[in-house]
């Protein structure tokens, strides 16, 4: 018996997958999802939310921003990718995702600290280094939000004017 049989049950036609019986309509199914599932995969990472995709789609092609709290008032951001998109497209992303949460906030301010050890050391820095994560960019800052300037801050208008260009163009690779 080959691993792949065509069966005949009550007029209807069956195949045996390693000792598995799927209907025809069925495997059908299956076949149209993880075409749909290929194709997106296919595609860069766009700005989403990563808690708002179908889990399905997320195994070939997902990605998307999340943020957390913590510690203290610091808000730690992160934004993952898949294979296919750049780098650069991973910190515009997250930067932009900063930048919207400071004015959900209300806050013109805001200091972007690579790890949580450079926060505790107030070492705030712009230089978002994006590694390699199960074969897709991403990385995470923890950021902090102000309502007066302090030094190492970054002025959120400005910011997002810089970004927002890169923003409507869609940003995404390739």
């Amino acid at each position: 018996m080959s691993l792949l049989q065509s069966v005949d049950n009550k007029g209807g036609a069956m195949f045996r997958w390693s000792g598995t019986r799927l209907r025809a309509r069925s495997t059908a199914r299956y076949a149209a999802v993880l075409s749909a599932a290929l194709a997106v995969g296919g595609c860069a990472t766009g700005y989403k939310d990563i808690h708002h995709s179908i889990p399905l789609f997320e195994a070939f092609g997902g990605g998307g921003y999340w943020d957390e709290p913590g510690p203290g008032e610091l808000t730690k951001v992160g934004f993952a990718a898949n294979g296919h998109t750049d780098n650069t497209v991973v910190v515009t992303y997250l930067t932009w995702r900063c930048t919207e949460i400071a004015v959900q906030r209300h806050k013109p301010f805001m200091r972007i600290y690579p790890s949580l050890v450079s926060a505790v050391r107030n070492q705030p820095s712009t230089d978002i280094n994006v590694a390699n994560i199960m074969g897709g960019p991403a990385d995470w800052v923890f950021v902090l939000f102000d309502d007066q300037y302090v030094p190492g801050d970054l002025d959120v208008a400005k910011v997002r004017a810089q970004l927002l260009p890169r923003m409507k163009a869609g940003e995404v690779a390739p």
